[in-house]
């Protein structure tokens, strides 16, 4: 997928796996970069599953972030998750809770 987007990633849209985030400054923009992304995937016969598309969205969740005009932030439900996580009784605990922490941190830092 991201061979196929590569003139549109960065430009207009985000890849992760098959999941493909459209985004644009106006709506008139937006139906442009749906227009090239929709060519870009029929020119490949790749298809979209229509029950798990939304279009137009103001608000999107995208990997545990919330994406809208006033710019990216965490989604407080996985902030909740992390914070609520039971303190790590011995050491194998303690790396993984490490490891998710640095894995947290490593997306955020790559996203920005």
């Amino acid at each position: 997928m991201n061979e196929i987007l590569k003139p549109l990633i960065g430009k207009c849209c985000v890849v992760y796996l098959d999941d493909i985030l459209v985004f644009s400054p106006s709506s008139e923009a937006h139906w442009k970069h749906l227009t090239e992304n929709f060519q870009l995937l029929r020119e490949h016969k790749l298809y979209l599953n229509k029950a798990k598309c939304e279009f137009a969205m103001c608000i999107v969740h995208f990997l545990g972030f919330i994406i809208s005009a006033q710019g990216v932030s965490m989604d407080p439900y996985k902030v909740t998750a992390v914070c609520d996580w039971p303190p790590p009784t011995h050491l194998q605990k303690l790396v993984v809770f490490m490891a998710l922490l640095i894995f947290i941190d490593n997306l955020f830092a790559s996203s920005v």
